[in-house]
């Protein structure tokens, strides 16, 4: 049974890590990424619940437009608040020109402020990172919680991780699985389908890409032939484009295998 108190006293390993980083001298930029709905948000939140010094928050997915601006008005927050002042940007990725503006701010007082960055897009992050910010950031990724963590968290048993996965945030939901199903189709991969990738790609034929994971998300752990996944609808050429595009926002690892002019996939 689902307890929120469980979930709110659980402690990712990532949190710890931080903090660690976080207490030497002059510690780098932290860069944590990991898909949504894996609980970096609620991470952070505890490491900012007993941070020792003053701490500034705030999401770039809360608000309607995001810019260079708005980074300049959460950094100038925190630069208020004194040195060693923790400032966290969630879903970083969603500001324009982040990593640009990011590297200005931070060189003009470096290591003034302890800098938190968070975000559920790791090509965007990725890209950021290796073109502006260069020897200035530690990277962290976290991933969907493993069986140790739901197993200390929720009780879980093997079976249940092997059916349910994941994310705790749809624990609630186990004892109607439709419902389950629903919240897990509708708030998270809709979420990284519609929000992160058709907004952040040029996607050819969007109909067929959701057609494309869809089908990929029905073969967890298996071998799918190209023929199958062609299905007489997709093009050869546009499938690897689709599987990098995928991988770069949800954790999924593709083998590739050449033998003989046929191309098979394991997920």
């Amino acid at each position: 049974m689902y307890n929120a108190s469980m979930a709110r006293l659980y402690e990712r390993s990532f949190v710890a890590q931080l903090e660690q980083r976080l207490s030497v001298g002059r510690p780098l930029i932290q860069v944590l990424i990991g898909p949504r709905q894996v609980g970096k948000t609620t991470g952070v939140k505890q490491l900012l619940a007993r941070y020792p010094d003053a701490t500034h928050y705030a999401n770039a997915d809360d608000i309607l437009t995001t810019d260079r601006t708005w980074l300049l008005e959460q950094w100038q927050k925190a630069s208020l608040s004194g040195k060693k002042t923790l400032l966290v940007i969630d879903e970083i990725q969603k500001v324009q020109n982040w990593s640009e503006t990011v590297k200005s701010l931070w060189d003009k007082a470096p290591k003034a402020l302890r800098v938190i960055l968070l975000g559920s897009s790791s090509l965007q992050l990725q890209n950021g990172l290796s073109e502006s910010l260069s020897g200035r950031f530690e990277l962290i990724k976290t991933h969907q919680w493993t069986y140790e963590e739901l197993k200390r968290a929720f009780k879980y048993d093997l079976d249940r991780y092997l059916t349910y996965g994941g994310y705790p945030g749809a624990v609630v939901f186990e004892k109607d699985f439709d419902r389950w199903y629903a919240y897990l189709k509708e708030s998270i991969i809709e979420a990284v389908v519609g929000r992160d990738i058709l907004l952040n790609h040029k996607v050819g034929n969007p109909a067929l890409f959701r057609q494309a994971f869809e089908i990929l998300c029905r073969y967890p752990a298996q071998e799918i032939s190209y023929t199958k996944l062609l299905g007489g609808s997709f093009r050869t050429r546009g499938i690897p484009i689709w599987l990098n595009i995928i991988s770069s926002f949800i954790p999924e690892r593709f083998l590739f295998i050449r033998w003989k002019n046929i191309q098979r996939k394991v997920i």
